[in-house]
């Protein structure tokens, strides 16, 4: 290192070339060395960062950084070189091939006039099958031409599906029968006795941490197996249509030995949520009637029974009010024989 006035002036020990630094500014220098007084020019430290690769297309040398790992020199190179493969066997591979060798494009261009990646269009031109949703893009850009292929996504689900079906082993066999005894043997604890549980029983009835017993009934009962039913269903199938719920019902109610419509209102509450209304009569009462005797409702369903027009009605309500007996409005009317009609319909 050379010293000139206050500047020093300090060599690059790879080209040789120097520099004038002030002896206060050496310490900012990148890779300089206080015992030889060299350090690495900017030139110098860019080529060590970089590597020399022979392109195998052009034959002519490119750089490119040293922690990349290049090939080739451009895409053009990249491109040329998947043409020197043999083209696909399949009808839906050549196609995608005579496709691009049409265009003149490279892979990259080519794969964004399309729709689709370039790793996509690189897996399709090697020959491989594509995924549902890279197919649907492809179908998309060409349309009807496109020929019909089966898909990656297909070949996954096949071999998801059967590599299940051989994972545990089938009901009735040698293995499942190991199987549930090695279960039984690994169960911590010994049974407990009737008197232990009753006492279990009363002290958590003590603490009021225990169902009470009009909830323990309830499940018990017929409406309270249906909705554990139903939870069950729910559970594989959540947004049901009608159909189905119906469905689910007659199933349910056949298993239960109940009839449907018992089902059916064990349900109605649930499903509501859901957004599913189920028409279904109201549960038989002892002494109900629809009609009460001496009301209007009960006059109006009367003489609606005893084939009344709805204008007749409704004058027979006015002449009532004039009398001062106590008539009727015609929006009553109508009101009264909607819901009489509805419940007919729910009857029947």
């Amino acid at each position: 290192m050379a010293v000139l006035g206050r500047a020093a002036r300090i060599a690059c020990r790879n080209c040789g070339r120097g520099r004038h630094y002030k002896p206060s500014t050496l310490r900012r220098v990148k890779s300089y060395e206080p015992a030889t007084g060299t350090y690495l020019c900017r030139a110098c430290r860019h080529q060590r960062r970089r590597s020399e690769t022979t392109c195998p297309v052009c034959r002519q040398p490119f750089s490119h950084p040293a922690r990349t790992r290049r090939i080739y020199c451009s895409m053009a190179c990249r491109s040329t070189s998947t043409l020197r493969l043999r083209p696909p066997a399949s009808n839906f591979n050549a196609f995608i091939w005579q496709r691009w060798v049409q265009s003149g494009q490279t892979i990259r261009a080519y794969a964004m006039t399309i729709g689709v990646g370039e790793n996509v269009l690189r897996t399709v031109l090697a020959n491989r099958l594509p995924m549902r949703r890279n197919y649907d893009r492809l179908r998309q850009h060409f349309g009807d031409e496109l020929p019909a292929s089966p898909t990656d996504t297909d070949r996954r689900i096949r071999q998801a599906r059967a590599a299940y079906a051989n994972l545990y082993p089938k009901p009735g066999t040698a293995a499942f029968a190991a199987n549930r005894d090695k279960a039984g043997e690994t169960m911590r604890g010994r049974p407990k006795t009737r008197d232990h549980i009753d006492k279990m029983v009363a002290a958590r009835q003590a603490r009021e941490s225990y169902p009470p017993a009009d909830l323990v009934e309830f499940s018990r009962s017929a409406p309270g197996r249906a909705i554990h039913s139903l939870v069950a269903y729910l559970h594989r199938t959540p947004q049901p249509t009608e159909a189905q719920a119906r469905e689910w019902a007659k199933a349910c109610a056949d298993r239960l030995g109940e009839p449907v419509e018992t089902v059916l209102r064990a349900w109605k509450r649930t499903l509501r949520r859901r957004g599913i209304v189920l028409r279904v009569p109201p549960a038989p009462k002892q002494g109900r009637a629809w009609t009460v005797p001496d009301s209007k409702a009960g006059t109006i369903r009367q003489l609606y029974g005893d084939r009344w027009t709805r204008q007749q009605i409704i004058e027979e309500g006015r002449q009532r009010d004039l009398r001062g007996a106590g008539g009727w409005s015609a929006n009553y009317v109508d009101q009264t024989l909607s819901k009489a009609r509805r419940r007919d319909t729910l009857q029947s």
